[in-house]
C-alpha cells in the first residue's frame, strides 16, 4: 500500500512509520491484532475472545448537542460516545493478549478477524461488544 504524503504548512511530506500514531490518533499499530483472518497454518487456534463494554451518554452533553444543533452546529462530543466504549474494549483486549504473553511466554498469541457491534439500548446508553479468534503457536516454530 503506498503511504499517503501528508500537507502541513503546505509542504508534502512522508510520515516515518514511527510517527504514524502522531498523524493518524486512530490507528491502532498492533501486529497481533488483525481484522482480518490470518493465514499463517503454523498457528493453532485457540478458541474466541470478547469483550463487552457499555457507557452512558452524560445527560448535560445531551442538551449541550441540542443546543449546538438549534444553530446548525455539531459538536464533537457526540464522537467521543462512540470513540470512548470502542478504545475501552481493544485496550482490555490487548491487556488480555499481555496477560497470555506473561502466562505462557513460550507462545505467541494473535487476534484474527476481530468484529465489533455496536448497540443501542437507547438514546443515551451504547454498548460496543468485541469478537475475534484467538490464535497461539510456539516461539520455538519461528
Amino acid at each position: 500500500m503506498p503511504r499517503k504524503i501528508i500537507k502541513k504548512g503546505g509542504n508534502g511530506f512522508l510520515p516515518l512509520e514511527d510517527n504514524y500514531t502522531l498523524f493518524y490518533q486512530t490507528l491502532l499499530l498492533n501486529p497481533n491484532i488483525s481484522t482480518q483472518p490470518l493465514l499463517d497454518q503454523t498457528f493453532k487456534e485457540i478458541g474466541i475472545i470478547h469483550k463487552t463494554t457499555s457507557v452512558s451518554k452524560n445527560i448535560i452533553m445531551e442538551y449541550k448537542s441540542d443546543l449546538y444543533n438549534i444553530f446548525g452546529a455539531t459538536p464533537n462530543s457526540d464522537n467521543k460516545f462512540f470513540s470512548s466504549p470502542w478504545n475501552l474494549c481493544l485496550s482490555e483486549i490487548m491487556n488480555d493478549l499481555k496477560n497470555y504473553e506473561y502466562l505462557e511466554p513460550t507462545k505467541i498469541f494473535k487476534i484474527a478477524n476481530l468484529k465489533f457491534d455496536f448497540i443501542a439500548i437507547d438514546k443515551n446508553s451504547l454498548t460496543v461488544i468485541a469478537y475475534g479468534t484467538l490464535l497461539c503457536k510456539d516461539k520455538i516454530q519461528t
